[in-house]
């Protein structure tokens, strides 16, 4: 049943709803597994479509109900329900959601269910209640798992969202100092903190930090971001005036060098394109 009613539904023949549905009321409950798939089909359409909010909302709570599911298809559910159900008005228990979640699949699944459901939370534009359960991952998970580096990073973007910049840079600086971030991703938080500064309007907080980013910097292959980023600083004082000057002839530098490699006409005339427009429309450097 499970095959012709995907075949159904790839095919847009209404006709699966009904299939699923005569199937599941007779025979459904003798075959768990295959009426948990059937039920995630239902909750992947609803998701498919805009709106419709009651529909999707009541599709994750039969998920929900579903038993043998695995930790991420609960989870699954559980997202689409808080979402939904703040959507439509809904008092949603958080706390009561993670408990049942805890109670299906143990203590140690918590901190990945809290941080999922927050970003339902955060989507659905309850952002209290996502930077609770983002905060308490963050207080109560080891830094050393994946799962704690991800909410710091989900309520560093949450904050900054907020204009909340001050507390969106200090979010980043602690993901970048913290031990065992892979070195990409680190530069990449490392950037970010130093964007929130720049948001927040902090001058002096800006050449504070130019001494740890300079070495950072000076490790960057990709023009376009060093001169993206030397847009990015304003020029308070003529010491930051003359640093994103430097750092914009750094990733002249580099485009110069790529595009002295360039063997397509095209490829090459790209990297001019993106060297000019950032001199003349960011920087208002006409006569380089």
């Amino acid at each position: 049943v499970l095959t012709i009613v995907r075949e159904l539904r790839n095919n847009d023949m209404r006709q699966w709803r009904e299939v699923l549905h005569r199937w599941s009321s007779t025979e459904g409950a003798d075959f768990p597994i295959i009426e948990a798939e059937l039920r995630k089909l239902v909750l992947s359409s609803c998701k498919a479509q805009s709106g419709h909010d009651q529909q999707k909302f009541l599709a994750a709570q039969h998920l929900l109900n579903t038993p043998g599911l695995s930790p991420v298809e609960w989870l699954s559910g559980a997202k689409e329900a808080v979402r939904a159900g703040f959507a439509l008005g809904e008092a949603v228990d958080v706390e009561a959601l993670l408990g049942q979640g805890v109670s299906r699949f143990g203590a140690p699944s918590r901190f990945r269910m809290r941080h999922g459901i927050a970003l339902s939370c955060a989507a659905a534009g309850q952002h209290d209640a996502a930077r609770l359960l983002l905060q308490q991952n963050i207080n109560q998970a080891e830094p050393s798992k994946p799962v704690w580096r991800k909410s710091v990073w989900a309520l560093a973007r949450l904050s900054g969202t907020l204009g909340q910049h001050e507390e969106a840079a200090h979010l980043y600086r602690q993901l970048a100092e913290a031990a065992g971030v892979p070195d990409r991703f680190r530069l990449q938080t490392q950037l970010l903190y130093f964007e929130e500064l720049i948001a927040s309007g902090q001058p002096q907080a800006l050449l504070a930090a130019r001494a740890s980013l300079e070495p950072m910097l000076a490790d960057v292959q990709d023009p376009v971001l060093l001169m993206d980023f030397a847009r990015q600083i304003p020029g308070y004082t003529p010491e930051l005036q003359e640093w994103r000057l430097s750092l914009l002839r750094s990733g002249v530098q580099l485009g110069m060098a790529g595009f002295a490699q360039m063997t397509h006409p095209g490829m090459a005339a790209d990297i001019l394109f993106k060297i000019t427009r950032r001199q003349v429309h960011d920087f208002s450097l006409y006569q380089d």
